[in-house]
């Protein structure tokens, strides 16, 4: 697996990708999903979204890994958890940070004072739309366990994109901050993943 081919396509497709978003798609998307809210699109995707909420996935990884390092001994395991919760938490700090950076108006904004902008190195839950943090965990844990499972990737791969859009029908963030975030988790966690020796799979 050449990773830094991998990342560099995922720049050169996805940079460009969410400046277009930004520009032409952002608006009238969040727009078109405002009478839903209260609507079924809004539950369900309220629903969904909280399959992306780091906690858990921080608690259990965490746990896994004390177990299998002090008790049941399983390196595999105890690699595996170890992993995956330090992408998930390497990932998180990037976004917050860049949140903070960007600064940039949630959709609720734009449907109470139709307001869409960037302010930039401001620290604001209606300032922090971009990179959409959810989507961010989303992928760490997508392609963590694609690196763990192969096999399995189409599964993974649709958890990521649903818990994506999930964040926009549930009017939290824009296609661009969820490409975004998207792209985030994955790149953290392939860096990761190459600079790293981490034992993700069995070995024959």
């Amino acid at each position: 697996m050449n990773i830094k081919k991998i990342i560099y396509t995922l720049l050169a497709i996805n940079i460009p990708l969410i400046i277009l978003s930004s520009f032409f798609i952002d608006i009238p998307l969040a727009r078109w999903t405002f009478p839903q809210v209260g609507g079924t699109m809004d539950v369900v995707s309220g629903i969904l979204t909280e399959g992306a909420v780091s906690t858990p996935w921080l608690i259990v990884t965490g746990l896994l890994y004390l177990v299998t390092k002090f008790w049941y001994k399983n390196e595999l395991l105890r690699s595996r958890a170890g992993f995956l919760f330090i992408s998930i938490v390497s990932s998180g700090l990037i976004v917050n940070i860049l949140k903070v950076v960007f600064a940039k108006t949630r959709p609720r904004l734009l449907r109470e004072e139709d307001l869409y902008t960037f302010e930039f190195f401001k620290s604001d839950y209606v300032y922090a739309s971009f990179p959409s943090g959810h989507t961010t965990t989303a992928f760490a844990i997508a392609i963590s366990l694609l690196l763990m499972f192969p096999r399995w990737w189409p599964a993974f791969i649709t958890y990521g994109v649903i818990m994506g859009l999930s964040r926009i029908g549930y009017m939290q963030h824009y296609l661009s901050d969820v490409i975004a975030g998207a792209t985030l988790g994955t790149i953290v966690t392939l860096l990761l993943y190459a600079t790293h020796k981490f034992t993700l799979r069995k070995t024959v």
